[in-house]
């Protein structure tokens, strides 16, 4: 996937392009593949039904002599009703949310200017 390509799958939300998380992640496994690493850390506050993900993008350069690491925090709460998307997925949406922050950081958009 190139950024032609990021530009091709980005999505309008509130008139603006939005790449998506699954695909700025699939632009890494094209494009660095090997030189890259992708981790995350969770915890859970019971007293408040509170979901925090640490996610850690850590990209080195082709010989991998050196690397840089970019990191994306998210938060979420856990919804009493049955109804709502965090009733059962609180954690996967804080994980998204981070890594999504993290691959931001390393330049992959959450909105591009396209030109």
């Amino acid at each position: 996937m190139t950024d032609k390509s990021l530009k091709d799958v980005a999505v309008k939300i509130k008139w603006k392009d939005y790449v998506q998380v699954k695909d700025r992640i699939q632009y890494l496994s094209d494009n660095y593949e090997g030189r890259y690493d992708l981790e995350s850390d969770y915890q859970y506050f019971p007293e408040s039904k509170l979901r925090v993900v640490k996610a850690t993008l850590t990209v080195w350069d082709e010989k991998h002599e050196t690397c840089c690491k970019y990191d994306g925090l998210a938060q979420e709460v856990e919804s009493d009703d049955y109804k709502m998307v965090n009733f059962s997925s609180a954690l996967e949406n804080a994980q998204t949310s981070a890594r999504g922050r993290c691959c931001a950081g390393f330049g992959l958009w959450i909105q591009c200017d396209w030109g």
